[in-house]
């Protein structure tokens, strides 16, 4: 399932940034298979693929993650800095955000762990205008979901 999450939120990425104006977004969901119970440090550097500094963490709850991963896929920006206008009132945007949220909700229904952090030092992308980290434990795996905007 993560697979295809990944799949589709590229797929927006890239709708969102061609027509924008300052204005990048980035995903990465890593499922880390058997890897339930390790330390958030070791997980998040795997699924980075590099030392990542923590800056905090906290419990979180499955619409606090649906609720970041909504407001990021509809952020609208301002007149500086701005999404792909014509993509996100497509038909396209909207069946495929539509598909993302009910992926991920299906996803962390099942979720016996929901913790969100944030990176003093590390971080996969610049994020400027939203971002989000999640960590996810389901059974024995961790899926690391990270997203942001930059200019």
């Amino acid at each position: 399932m993560t697979k295809s999450i990944g799949t589709t939120l590229d797929s927006i990425s890239h709708g969102l940034y061609v027509g924008s104006l300052n204005y990048s977004p980035s995903f990465l969901v890593v499922e880390l298979k058997g890897m339930a119970g390790q330390s958030l440090q070791k997980l998040i550097d795997l699924a980075i693929r590099r030392t990542v500094v923590i800056g905090g963490t906290q419990s979180a709850k499955e619409a606090d993650l649906l609720v970041s991963v909504k407001e990021a896929l509809y952020y609208q920006g301002d007149d500086g800095s701005h999404p792909d206008r014509g993509y996100l009132a497509s038909v396209e945007f909207q069946r495929n955000a539509e598909l993302v949220m009910s992926e991920v909700g299906k996803l962390v229904d099942g979720a016996d762990t929901i913790m969100s952090f944030w990176l003093k030092e590390g971080h996969p992308f610049y994020p400027v205008f939203w971002d989000f980290a999640y960590l996810i434990e389901i059974n024995n795996d961790a899926i690391v979901f990270i997203g942001s905007s930059s200019d």
